[in-house]
């Protein structure tokens, strides 16, 4: 949501942890069956978040209900990864 001022931060566990920064406070992080999230990366024009770690996996969650929306295990070719990413997220 464009109105709201959340940062989003990922690390070696399974949780996105979100910080609202009008509040000042953490909010409940978002639980995926990711281990070790690489990478996250939000599209504003469909209001959805990729997520990539370890293995390959991927997941997409619809940031505005926050509910994960595809799991994707990518573990037969990790180059998709980068493909996917450029397909639904762009090229910066």
């Amino acid at each position: 949501d464009k109105n709201e001022a959340e940062l989003l931060s990922c690390g070696t566990g399974n949780e996105i942890y979100r910080l609202n920064l009008q509040e000042g406070r953490f909010m409940k992080p978002m639980e995926t069956n990711i281990d070790g999230i690489n990478s996250i990366r939000i599209n504003p024009n469909l209001n959805i978040l990729g997520c990539v770690g370890s293995y390959g996996k991927m997941e997409i969650w619809d940031i505005r209900s926050r509910n994960k929306i595809a799991y994707l295990p990518l573990e037969e070719d990790l180059n998709i990864i980068n493909d996917s990413k450029n397909l639904f997220f762009g090229n910066d």
